[in-house]
């Protein structure tokens, strides 16, 4: 959804930049390790408003309305939803958004439906500070 220049310049970038592929390798080796020391470390949140915006073009970055998942992307996508779910389970004010009209890059896709958001967690927090919720 950039301008071309821009999506050559990125794509240059991850074709050239040996150091890309390191950090992602070591971010994804490190992945497992991360989330036993989160799962032993978490506390829950009370009722702080979470929200968790999820996509179903997780993983796809083009957002073309024309086109349909595959059985196997759809699956993915499935799954995708299920793990970012895992995070409701932090405050017993937690909801899972969707939107169908974004790729994962929801803030550069869809930026209203994030900003929307945060004002409502806003909106809540401050009520919940001052005690008329």
């Amino acid at each position: 959804m950039w301008s071309p220049e821009l999506n050559a310049k990125l794509l240059e970038i991850a074709q050239t930049k040996l150091a890309l592929y390191d950090a992602f390798i070591s971010e994804m080796e490190q992945m497992p390790e991360d989330e036993a020391y989160l799962e032993q470390h978490s506390h829950p949140l009370g009722a702080r408003p979470v929200r968790v915006l999820s996509t179903g073009y997780h993983g796809i970055h083009t957002l073309d309305p024309t086109r349909t998942l595959t059985a196997e992307q759809q699956t993915y996508q499935q799954e995708v939803a299920e793990a970012q779910a895992k995070w409701l389970a932090l405050s017993s004010n937690a909801r899972q958004l969707f939107t169908d009209q974004s790729s994962e890059y929801l803030p550069f896709d869809r930026p209203d439906f994030v900003v929307e958001t945060i004002r409502e967690v806003c909106t809540q927090s401050r009520s919940r500070q001052s005690g008329t919720s």
